[in-house]
C-alpha cells in the first residue's frame, strides 16, 4: 500500500487537475457521463478562481497559479508522512 492510499483529501489536487485536463484536453462530449463531466470541470475551475469557466486572461492564469501552490502543498505533505 502506498503512503497517500485511501486519503482523498491529500490527493485532491490530482483529481482537480485530471478534471481540468479532461475538460480542455479531450473531448468530453461522447461517451457516457457527459454532463457529469462538464460539471466536474466547472467545479474544479469555481475552486481555483470562484467561477466555472475562465473569463479573461488574468482568470487562466490564476488557475494556473492555484494549481501549482495546490500541488506543492499537496507533494509537500506527502513528503512529510514518508518521514
Amino acid at each position: 500500500m502506498g503512503i497517500a492510499n485511501n486519503d482523498d483529501e491529500l490527493l485532491s489536487p490530482l483529481w482537480k487537475l485530471k478534471h481540468l485536463r479532461l475538460n480542455f484536453r479531450h473531448d468530453v462530449e461522447h461517451g457516457k457521463d457527459i454532463s457529469k463531466k462538464l460539471m466536474q470541470g466547472g467545479a474544479a475551475f469555481k475552486n481555483l478562481i470562484g467561477h466555472a469557466r475562465p473569463r479573461n486572461t488574468s482568470d487562466w492564469k490564476q488557475a494556473q497559479l492555484k494549481t501549482y501552490e495546490h500541488l506543492g502543498s499537496m507533494l509537500s505533505n506527502v513528503l512529510l508522512r514518508m518521514i
